[in-house]
């Protein structure tokens, strides 16, 4: 088991084979799936695995950076041999259905894959026993990757979506005041912003037509004669 701060809320081990060599293929897939960044892959040349016989991946080396590992998991799950550990420490808020891991189903990585319907319907079950706020925060405070799923109006009552503007209030002349989705990206030489609701279908049709060079007579016509 390689060593972790005092402060970290998980452990990490490399699992081995029969012949004691280290099951990592150097394939680099939780290198590049960490957050953190906090993994490096060295990968080396295939060669026979004394335990098989047979040709596989190897790696050179594995580091990780435990310091700042978030103990998220993702390179648990995305490990084609099952080759990465991560031990919750007891202090590490969990399901609390440690019972999963003894069972066979749930074991590996690709068995969770082949019996996923069977293992969320165990987990929602689990968390059906707290409210969601409660599942939120302790996850947060854990270092797990996680949100509520809100229905539209409590997305624009969020905190977070109030701090980052990311909803601006318009008016229409029917509706009259809702909030919409503000634009996603702010740029500083050229900014852009909401204005106005979204028109009714054919509101600026006499507008753009002014601009194109239409008259007031020719425009009239067109609406006479229904094209418009």
């Amino acid at each position: 088991m390689r060593p972790r701060a005092p402060r970290l809320r998980g452990s990490f081990a490399l699992t081995k084979d029969a012949a004691g060599d280290e099951n990592c293929i150097g394939c680099k897939k939780c290198e590049r799936i960490c957050p953190s960044e906090v993994i490096t892959v060295v990968t080396g040349k295939k060669r026979e695995s004394p335990a098989t016989g047979q040709k596989r991946g190897w790696c050179d080396d594995f580091t990780l950076d435990l310091t700042a590992c978030i103990v998220c998991e993702l390179c648990v799950q995305v490990c084609p041999v099952d080759a990465i550990l991560m031990c919750r420490a007891p202090t590490k808020p969990g399901f609390e259905r440690e019972d999963l891991l003894a069972r066979p189903e749930f074991a590996s990585n690709a068995n969770r894959a082949k019996h996923r319907t069977a293992l969320n319907a165990e987990l929602n079950a689990t968390l059906a026993r707290r409210a969601r706020a409660e599942w939120v925060e302790m996850l947060n405070r854990a270092g797990v990757p996680c949100g509520p799923i809100y229905s539209v109006d409590q997305v624009f009552a969020d905190p977070q979506v109030a701090h980052l503007r990311a909803a601006v209030e318009v008016e229409h002349p029917r509706l009259g005041k809702f909030r919409v989705l503000d634009q996603a990206a702010r740029l500083s030489r050229t900014p852009a912003a909401i204005v106005s609701a979204t028109p009714e279908i054919g509101q600026h049709t006499d507008e753009v037509l002014a601009e194109l060079g239409y008259s007031a007579a020719d425009i009239a016509a067109l609406h006479a004669k229904g094209a418009v």
